[in-house]
Order: C-alpha cells, then structure tokens, then sequence
C-alpha cells in the first residue's frame, strides 16, 4: 500500500506508525534482500517489487515530487565542479588523469561497482569547499602531492537531469514526522488531493533524507561490496528512470557536495589543474 494512501485512509491517526520508521524498515528489508542474495544490484524490474523501491517510484513519477528532487544540466551550469588526485612521486598531472579509466578501478564505488567508468566530481558554489571537498574524498594527508583539476559539464545534454538526493539534509526526522502529521490533520480544512500533494511532497523528501543519511554511514574496510549494494541498486534504477547522475553529500567533508555521472563524457576536465604538497 502507498505510504500516502496509508495516512489519508485510516482514521486512526493518532496511533500510526512513525512516517520514517515505515520507511526505515522497508530499506532494511531490501537492503537484507541484497545481503543475502535474493536480489542482486543490477535487477532493477525485481527490486521493484520491494516496498522501499515500489513506493518511492510511485512517488517519484508524480511531476510534483520530481520538480522537488530533479535537476537538468542547465541548473548546474553556475557550479563549481572538481575533481583530486594523489600523484606518485615524479608523476605529472594531465587532464587525462583525472578521467576514470576501468584498468585502475579496482574496487566498488558507492554507486558502482568495480570497473565501471562513472565520473565523481565534488559539486557546490563555493570553490574553495570544493577543492576541501575533493581533498577529503581522496583522503589527502600530510605530505601527499595533491593536484586538482576543475570539470565543465558537456554543452550537449542541458535539459537532461540528474537526481539530488540532498533536498531534506537540513531537516530533521523529527521535523518531516511532524509536518506529515499537520499536513495529515489538515483534512478537515483542505480538500484531500491538496493534502496528497503535500503529503507526495514530503515523502519524497524523507525517502531522499533515508537514502542520504544512509550514505553517509562509513564503510568498514573490506565491506564495500555488501554496503554498496543497495545504493548500487538505487543508481540503475535512476539510469533506467532516465536520470544521468546523483547529487549526494560528501561522507568525508562536512557540508560538501558530490556528484556521480553514469558516464565519464557527461564532463570534461578543462583545468589549469593545481598542484600543491599537503
């Protein structure tokens, strides 16, 4: 049952389960699908058939809810985008470097797995947070030769978009649980789509709220393919939505910004690139 029917036609609201709790379990539920290989990351259609997934695509195909999380090219256009890397000792940057090539992805990446040439670039519009960002996100250290390269976006795509999963970071669960129980309450005064529109609205932000904070747990060394999984699972299904990257928060730079592109020509690195010994 959609988490919104749920609310508007049980009359019992005083004694309904919490909003983010509902959709906490439904997470765990596929997240334990994919731990135990019932549902592997790349079998969107069967993953759909999960609570989690099954409603937030209910959601998510309303053009209300997309208007709240979508952002096209064109959008992004006045953002700083950048990308680090660690150079070896005598190494000299190019542009070349700092495009993904498969033979050096050795391991999953929160969004992809092994191998898989998506681009990950620090996203914001302060370019100084960006740079910190991107030196966060490749775990420069004292003594590291750190070089920076900034990226545009490809003129060709403007209207194509990308999903930014970071639309209810500065609220809390507590906050999203109360404004559903005033909008739910809202009956009484407001006609019932007008309250459905809202309530969409507000759990879109919760499921992008979930899925954010989930990100940002750490991953055990090791444990990357298991923790991955689900947010491997998330990225094919936005491809198949026809979306062409995520916005997510840095899990190493308080406040920074991440964008991952599902294919490395999406953005080109246009430099100068930066060079700088930690």
């Amino acid at each position: 049952m959609s988490t919104v029917r749920y609310f508007i036609d049980n009359n019992n609201f005083e004694n309904r389960r919490s909003c983010v709790q509902i959709i906490q379990n439904d997470w765990a539920e596929l997240r334990e699908a994919l731990n135990s290989k019932q549902l592997y990351y790349y079998e969107t259609e069967k993953a759909l058939q999960y609570s989690f997934l099954k409603i937030f695509n209910s959601h998510l195909e309303l053009s209300g809810c997309q208007r709240e999380v979508n952002k096209t090219f064109m959008q992004l256009r006045d953002f700083t985008l950048g990308r680090a890397a660690i150079l070896r000792s005598g190494e000299t940057a190019t542009l070349n470097r700092f495009i993904p090539d498969r033979q050096y992805i050795k391991s999953s990446n929160r969004f992809s797995p092994e191998g898989i040439e998506w681009l990950y670039l620090a996203i914001g519009t302060d370019e100084a947070a960006v740079v910190e960002t991107t030196k966060a996100e490749v775990n420069a250290a004292a003594g590291n030769h750190f070089s920076y390269c900034p990226f545009k976006l490809s003129d060709s795509i403007n209207y194509r978009k990308v999903i930014d999963l970071t639309v209810a970071d500065n609220s809390t669960y507590e906050q999203l649980d109360e404004l559903v129980d005033t909008t739910i309450h809202e009956l009484s005064c407001r006609t019932k789509s007008a309250v459905k529109r809202d309530l969409e609205k507000l759990l879109i932000d919760t499921y992008c709220k979930i899925l954010s904070d989930y990100i940002f747990k750490p991953v055990k060394s090791g444990n990357g393919d298991i923790m991955y999984a689900p947010f491997q699972t998330m990225a094919q299904y936005f491809k198949k939505k026809g979306y062409i990257g995520i916005i997510y928060k840095s899990t190493r730079y308080s406040g920074g910004k991440n964008l991952v592109l599902f294919d490395k020509n999406y953005a080109e690195p246009i430099g100068p690139i930066r060079e700088c010994i930690i």
